[in-house]
């Protein structure tokens, strides 16, 4: 009986979660470059901090990263609402990956996006620093170090983008 009522109430969260997140979505088109950027560096940063303690794998450990997350996101939301939602995105992200039913795995497949993005600007930043350090002076000669040899116009345009943003 319990189990079923649980069952009932999770699905029913789940589809709150997810108007809570297209929501979001719709208020993140109006955000800056600097809260756009403010978002993905929480994403990246909190998410690097979460995933390396291998804390989340039990469904108790989520709930309580959930409940954590959504408190500080409430509390840094009037003075840095970039940091809050790169906060609502994680919280998001773990809760949907212990809720069933279909809303759970849109809101899940969407955060998983952003929170891979997140993981690859680490991996990026990581690139330029290491470049930095062997005498890149631009973005380019960073990616020409990285990539083992020049870069082709072609090529450079594909991806400069991403590596002066990150510079």
């Amino acid at each position: 009986m319990f189990s079923r009522l649980r069952e009932q109430w999770q699905i029913a969260r789940a589809e709150v979660l997810r108007q809570e997140f297209e929501d979001f979505a719709t208020h993140m088109l109006r955000w800056s470059d600097l809260e756009e950027g403010q978002a993905m560096s929480v994403v990246s940063r909190e998410w690097e901090i979460m995933n390396s303690r291998g804390r989340l794998r039990s469904t108790d450990a989520r709930r309580a990263a959930v409940k954590a997350l959504r408190a500080e996101m409430r509390r840094t939301y009037p003075i840095n609402p970039g940091r809050a939602g790169g906060l609502f995105v994680l919280a998001a992200f773990v809760e949907a990956s212990y809720l069933p039913g279909e809303n759970a795995e849109f809101v899940y497949s969407c955060t998983k996006e952003i929170v891979l993005a997140g993981e690859r600007e680490i991996a990026l930043r990581s690139c330029i620093t290491s470049a930095r350090q062997l005498g890149a002076k631009t973005p380019r000669e960073a990616a020409e170090i990285v990539n083992g040899g020049p870069l082709s116009d072609e090529d450079w345009a594909k991806v400069a983008g991403r590596w002066e943003s990150a510079w």
